[in-house]
């Protein structure tokens, strides 16, 4: 088996906390050898994580592993994302609001949220991706985290339908999520990747849209532009991206 490495190149944090580095101001220099000149602003920095296998899924849906959800995690983005410190905050929705008994949730997205290809991010590919999950047919072992959702169960179990599911898109920016009760974390859980969007044209018009780089499109901070199986992944920078100020990273390997 071929050893697996990720170079950051740039200055980066690990894990979620990598997020800051793209979602919430200045990333944490600690750790990274200087490669640089001296000036702050400029300085180079890398770092090598081993890893031993290939992502088996880079497929919001579909992914329960940490290696596809590292790559997941730099290429899409949620309702809410994490900042610097690993704290839940608004990423493609510029704003929630929330009933008055916790239960309803109304987000509104960014009017520059944008898929990697340039089209427009619609509350209609959050309201797609998220039935998607929880499409008895999909087989998502993570639907599960989805059950706080209104009909989102016994939809995901055979024993209801998907439009008895709370999830709604009310217009193409405006997307409603209902749950069975109130939660106090339900920021902090729609950071995980089973919550990411998808782009329903693609999804629709190509079963194997994650199985390769050439066609895939994403909406975070970076974009998959090679995925060379049992060798590498390589991510880059998504210009596509509306926080272009606060991403330092520049490209990365796994």
């Amino acid at each position: 088996m071929k050893k697996w490495f990720i170079v950051f190149i740039t200055i980066l944090i690990v894990s979620a906390a990598l997020a800051g580095c793209y979602g919430g101001g200045d990333a944490d220099q600690g750790g990274a050898s200087d490669k640089g000149n001296g000036d702050s602003k400029n300085v180079k920095q890398e770092i090598t994580v081993n890893a031993m296998t290939e992502p088996p899924a880079i497929d919001p849906a579909m992914a329960t592993d940490t290696t596809s959800g590292w790559v997941l995690d730099h290429i899409f983005e949620g309702l809410y994302t994490r900042d610097k410190d690993g704290e839940p905050v608004l990423g493609a929705a510029e704003k929630a609001d929330v009933s008055d008994d916790g239960k309803t949730y109304t987000f509104k997205l960014r009017e520059d949220a944008k898929w990697s290809d340039g089209s427009p991010v619609t509350a209609e590919d959050f309201e797609y991706a998220w039935k998607r999950v929880l499409n008895p047919d999909t087989g998502s072992a993570f639907a599960f985290y989805l059950y706080y959702i209104k009909g989102a169960e016994d939809y995901n179990k055979g024993k209801g339908s998907a439009d008895k599911v709370g999830i709604k898109a009310l217009d193409k920016q405006t997307f409603q999520v209902e749950l069975n009760a109130p939660i106090g974390y339900f920021d902090s859980l729609l950071t995980l990747w089973t919550f990411y969007p998808v782009q329903k044209s693609l999804v629709e018009n190509n079963k194997n849209w994650a199985a390769e780089a050439d066609d895939y499109v994403s909406n975070g901070p970076f974009k998959m532009t090679e995925w060379k199986h049992d060798s590498k992944v390589v991510i880059e920078k998504n210009d596509e991206y509306y926080d272009k100020k606060g991403r330092q990273l520049e490209k990365s390997h796994l």
